[in-house]
Formats: C-alpha cells, structure tokens, sequence
C-alpha cells in the first residue's frame, strides 16, 4: 500500500483529538504527523476502555535513491492517557496480521486482539514520543511478511494465551527437560494441587506437589516436587486435578495455541476425559486441567522441555462420570450424556492467568547467555554510599566473577537511611561493610572491600583494579571523576561514571570504552545539548538546592532522596551497564535519566530522557 492509495478514509495532517485530550498525546499526533513515516487516516476516538485510537498508514523513514517503492501498512494505535509514561500500542489493520509469535493472537471479545510486541524499553526515548512504535511497528510487519520475524537460534516463546477463566490463578508447577521424559512416558493422571493459605483474595496460588501416572492408585508411579514445603508461604490442603500430556502447541500456523475443545487431537481429548474420570473418584478436587507441552529451547530446535498451561473446567461433576443408568462402566464415556455436557460446557478453553515453572533448572537458566557473561566479569566499584552500594547488591545477584568496592568512609548513622549496610556495621568502613553483608549470599563469588582514597592512595587503588574489566565511579567527587579520566592504568578497562540529582529527579550515567580519551563533563555537555530548553532547566535548578548533610547521631539523609527511589534510578543504571557491556557496543554512550512523582499515581516513574552514542 502506498500513503496516496485509496483507503477508507482521507489522508489529512494532524487528525482531530477530543478536547480532553491530554497534552502529551496531542503533541505525538503533531510530531508524528510532521515525519515522512506517517500519514494519519482517521480523527481520535476514546475508547470503551479510555484509550485514545488513531488509523494511521507507516512507512519506512526513508526511501532509497532509484529503488523500488517501499511498501506502506495501515495500523491501528492505541495510546494510553498516561502516554508516554505507559507504553502505545499497535494493530495491524492492512496486512491483518493474526496470531504471530510477539503478538497478542486474535482473542474473541479482547479489545487489545492482535496487539503487537512493543518497542524494547532501550528503544523508547520519551522525547520522540510515538516515532518509536512506529519505527517499530513498520519494522515488525515488515519482518513478519518476509518471515524474518523469528531467527532459530532465539528463545523459543510459547503461543500467547489470555486470561478468559473467571476463576484466575497461578499453578506453580516443575516443568523443563528434568520433567519432559517421564510426562511425555507417563501420557497423563491426576496431579496433587496445594493452596497457598491466605489465598482468598483472587488470583489464587496452587502449587503441584506430586504428579501421579494414570490408574497409579498406590501412588508408586509418580513424580515428585522438588520444592521446598511452603516455599511460597503456609500451605492448606487443595484438591486432585488432572493432566494431560498435549504435545505441540501450535495447532494452526503460524503459532496459534487451542482455544477450543476441538482444537485438541482426538487422543488428548481423550486422555483428558479418562484423567477427569479418574479425579472425579477421590473427595478433594480442582476445576482446572494442567495441560503439559512440549517445547524446544530455541526456534530452530526439537522439543525437549515441558511448558504446562492451566484450563478452568466447567461443569468439573464427579457425578457425571459415573455410568449413567443403561450403560456400562467400559463403555465409551462420550455416549454419556452428562459427559457431553461437560465437553459443551468447556467448547471454549478457558485458560487461567498461567503455570509459572518452578524447576531449578528453569530458574537457574533465567539469568540466560548474559548472566554466564556477567560470570566472566571483574567489577569495581568506587564510592559504596547509597548509590555504591545498591549497585553492589543489584550486580552481585548477577553472579559476576569477582567486585571489587572502594572507600575512604566509614558508615555512619546518616548513611543507614538509604544503605544495604546493617545499623550494627556502623563505624565500619562503608567498602567492607557492603561486602561483609553480601558474602554470604553469594559465597561462590569474590567481593572485597577496601577502605582507600581513591585520589591520596591511587598506587593501592590502582593495584586493587589491576584485574577488574569494569570501573564504575559512584563517588560523584569532582577530583575521582577527573582522576579516572587521566590515568594510563585504565586505559583497557571500561569505565562509567553516575551520580544523582535530589529526588532523584535525575540521574546521569556516562560509559566510556577502553582506550577512550572521554570525560564526564565532555559527556555532561553532549547531554545538555541534547536536552530541550524546559528539561536543561529542570537538570540545572536541581543541582541547585541546598543539601542536607547528616550530623553524629543523626538519621538525616545527605540530601530528598527516599530508598525507594533510588534504587528504581540504580535499577536503570544498571540495566544500561550490562546492555553496553555486553552488547559490543563500540561507542561511549551518555545517559539522562528522569523520575517524578505524579499524584495520581502511587511511587515514581523512572525513564531514558535521552541516551546519546559519543
């Protein structure tokens, strides 16, 4: 389609919003109605749901010189009225685009049917408001058609279900390759279902304690759950449900999942209807049926591992699978006429909220190739205060192969506000106090701290950093800053320096490549010119307040910044920090944070005010 080709509706300019419609989302209509990448076809609707929706046709942003004509997609955006602060979302309209891998699937009665997978969070700049989800909506469509949307050395991603049981929930269950062999042997039975006491509330939390092979009444042919007894809290007795080994999950190309009855091959159909018979036999039962797939690890892979699903079942009767009266036991139960209606009262899978896998070997395996990545890093951190130290909790859970923590400070009362050190370390020095509390958390790593002026006592420092790979200043001290920018001894390391603003309102992360002549205020003045006049404003005034330092005996922080916030900023760094580590960016890139506090929202908002590439 080309942006002059006829549609239904009439290409126009900036397409007229309702009067309450919120600023920020006027101002993306005009910005994205400026670029050569959108042509809006409709005015603004509010929807039953309170977003704010606009068709549009998106291009490429720019065209090659003599080559062909690209081609144009028409889309459907739905924008939150908290936008930018909640990310957009986008349909496709033409090509309609159904029930594709990193997309929502075609879910009758869901006004979000279709949805694509939004930008990645490094990806939104909220200074370009909506140019990113079309950037990456065009770039979405545009892979899906020439099916380049999936690579087969990618994690392979279950079909997308939605929640459509009334009844919710989460079935915390081991699946992976430790269960793959004996479910797929054993075919199907009844699975031993706990509750979480204090569950009342919706969604409620089940746990599979044991697994059973079906016609096991002795209970000697079963698998049992690794997991700790009220690892998830007090525990009360649940019930018996069944499950059924279903196989491949996609039933219809290019990856939808069952959402019927039908969906379902005649042989799971059928072992589903002998493991609900045999549940209906014992006192305690569940209304769900765990359905257990097969999956491989990666696109391009075989199956290997198990991913359960959760299914409300409807019309769950013990008394209809009991032999109604003129047949027999052995015979066929889909004669049964209370069983029929038990299939027709469940002709639309329900799925529940989702199973959460709970086997070692997938928790293990969240960290992915990055965490075996960080396990070969060596990381410094110099400055353990309040931004020091959560940055040494955050990598430590991580797994690096060696932290090193530096400072001259010892912890004092002030500190323990906004501190990952204990009130009984205080008069200890801040580095070893960081380093004695995570220890013995992460025993099989090494985290030493050091008490020495970075700038008085370099030699020692510099010693102390002689394997370390990455350096991260978090002292905010003019002379460390300055200091690490001259010295030869880091000329093969990677070094970054942040600091924070009160608040934090800001947050300023630069990360500077081996072998780079970079320095903070050469960063620092990149950032500002990057910045538009209101927000370099907000940076400098913030800079400006009078601080609060603490005094002996005093619980008073050095300057507004509650824990909370903090570590959200800290949780931002450090997201930035391993993507630039380990993604072989080249360049030294700088980096604004921003973080409000809104009064009809509970907490801050933390976001990329601008990101620049040096």
């Amino acid at each position: 389609m080309r942006p002059d080709a006829e549609v239904d509706g009439t290409l126009r300019g900036v397409p007229t919003v309702p009067d309450d419609t919120p600023a920020n989302i006027a101002l993306a209509l005009r910005v994205a109605a400026s670029t050569r990448s959108c042509r809006f076809l409709s005015d603004v609707e509010r929807t039953e749901h309170g977003e704010f929706a606009v068709e549009a046709l998106i291009g490429p942003e720019r065209s090659p010189l003599g080559g062909s004509d690209e081609p144009w997609y028409r889309v459907r955006f739905l924008i939150p009225r908290d936008f930018p602060y909640r990310a957009a979302e986008t349909v496709p309209l033409d090509p309609a685009l159904k029930w594709h891998p990193h997309q929502m699937g075609d879910w009758d009665g869901d006004h979000h049917a279709n949805i694509l997978c939004p930008p990645r969070l490094h990806e939104i700049h909220l200074d370009e408001l909506l140019l990113p989800y079309i950037r990456n909506a065009y770039n979405w469509i545009r892979d899906a058609r020439a099916g380049r949307l999936i690579q087969k050395d990618q994690h392979y991603e279950f079909p997308h279900t939605v929640n459509v049981s009334k009844r919710g929930g989460v079935v915390y269950i081991e699946g992976g390759t430790d269960a793959y062999n004996w479910v797929s042997e054993a075919g199907f039975g009844r699975a031993l279902l706990s509750e979480r006491q204090g569950s009342d509330e919706r969604p409620p939390i089940l746990v599979a304690r044991e697994l059973h092979r079906h016609g096991d009444t002795l209970g000697s042919r079963r698998m049992n759950a690794d997991l700790v007894a009220h690892v998830f809290g007090p525990e009360q007795g649940g019930g018996w449900a069944p499950w059924v080994f279903a196989g491949d999950p996609v039933v219809e190309e290019p990856h939808r999942p069952p959402v019927r009855w039908e969906d379902l091959p005649v042989a799971v159909q059928r072992r589903v209807l002998k493991a609900t018979q045999e549940v209906c036999g014992y006192k305690n039962t569940v209304p769900i049926l765990l359905l257990a797939f097969a999956i491989p690890e990666t696109w391009g892979g075989s199956p290997d591992r198990i991913f359960w699903g959760a299914i409300e079942l409807y019309g769950f009767d013990p008394d209809a699978f009991s032999a109604p009266k003129g047949f027999r036991r052995s015979s066929n139960v889909l004669d049964w006429p209370r069983v029929k209606s038990f299939v027709a009262a469940n002709e639309r899978l329900r799925w529940m909220k989702g199973c959460v896998d709970v086997s070692k070997e997938s928790i293990l395996s969240r960290a992915g190739s990055e965490g075996e990545a960080v396990g070969n890093l060596s990381i410094a951190i110099l400055g353990t205060g309040a931004i020091g130290s959560m940055l040494a909790k955050a990598l430590a859970s991580l797994s690096p192969r060696q932290i090193v923590l530096v400072d001259k400070e010892a912890l004092e009362p002030g500190n323990l506000v906004r501190h990952e050190s204990l009130r009984v370390q205080v008069g200890k020095p801040k580095a070893k106090a960081v380093a004695d509390v995570l220890s013995p958390i992460h025993a099989s790593q090494s985290i030493q701290g050091e008490r020495l002026d970075i700038v008085e006592q370099w030699s020692k420092v510099a010693e102390a950093l002689a394997e370390c790979d990455v350096v991260i200043d978090a002292t905010a001290d003019a002379g460390v800053n300055a200091l690490l920018s001259e010295r030869t001894e880091l000329a093969d390391k990677s070094i970054g320096w942040c600091y924070v603003k009160p608040g934090p309102e800001f947050g300023v992360l630069v990360l500077r490549r081996p072998r780079s002549d970079l320095t903070l205020l050469q960063a620092e003045e990149r950032l500002m010119d990057g910045l538009d006049s209101d927000t370099r404003r907000l940076f400098e005034e913030s800079g400006s307040r009078v601080d609060v330092w603490p005094q002996a005996g005093c619980y008073s922080p050095t300057f507004p910044a509650p824990y909370h916030r903090l570590a959200m900023m800290t949780g931002g760094f450090v997201e930035t920090i391993l993507s630039w580590t380990l993604s072989g960016e080249t360049g030294d890139v700088a980096t604004l944070y921003g973080q409000d506090s809104r009064d009809d929202l509970l907490g801050a908002n933390s976001r990329i005010v601008v990101q620049i590439t040096i």
